[in-house]
């Protein structure tokens, strides 16, 4: 099966859907403003093509088993057309590529490299790290919110970040969940497994 087909505007909605957690056919006919019919059969191609999963549970309130849908895997579906490169690709995504994806489609591409490099002088602590943000509004220096695990607190200094010759001041703040959900319009997230963001 051409992957391209299943990333149509109708299938795409229901993967953002999807991308917040579990989902009946109902709640994503419901939220994509369409019919049970229309949503079952994109999920059917979806599942064939293992970008989604199902599985059965009990529902009380009638004694019969429904299906819920979510995401089978963290996948990337990669085009490249590059001179001397021309490829494309699904690929599965541990947490690093996930965090590097989230740079590279951060809407300022002349901050990626900047903010690859904030990345790269925490990704040790990444363990003990909860969720990592990019304060939109900051102008003078790449500000990184960092939310980190209950008890696991840890100070980072600033760093000067080198690209091209030019350079930028990176500052780390922890931060709140409340803080991030409070004023969510101005953060970006790069790692944010919770959806803290989207609440």
């Amino acid at each position: 099966m051409e992957k391209e087909t299943l990333f149509t505007a109708a299938k795409w909605n229901i993967l953002k859907a999807l991308s917040t957690g579990k989902k009946s056919p109902l709640e994503l006919a419901e939220t994509a403003n369409t019919s049970i019919s229309n949503i079952s059969q994109s999920l059917r191609f979806l599942e064939l093509a293992g970008i989604v999963m199902s599985e059965r549970i009990s529902n009380r309130d009638k004694g019969q088993p429904r299906v819920i849908y979510s995401l089978a895997k963290d996948n990337a579906y990669l085009i490249v057309t590059a001179t001397g490169l021309v490829d494309k690709k699904l690929l599965e995504l541990d947490e690093h590529k996930k965090i590097m994806m989230s740079i590279w489609l951060y809407e300022d591409e002349n901050q990626h490299a900047f903010i690859e490099k904030a990345y790269q002088n925490i990704q040790e602590h990444l363990p003990i790290i909860q969720g990592i943000y990019i304060d939109k509004t900051s102008l003078s220096e790449l500000s990184i919110h960092i939310l980190f695990k209950e008890g696991k607190k840890k100070d980072i200094k600033p760093i000067s970040a080198e690209h091209q010759g030019l350079t930028r001041k990176v500052t780390y703040k922890p931060t709140t969940k409340e803080a991030i959900q409070k004023d969510k319009d101005s953060y970006y997230a790069i790692h944010d497994p919770q959806n803290t963001i989207r609440g």
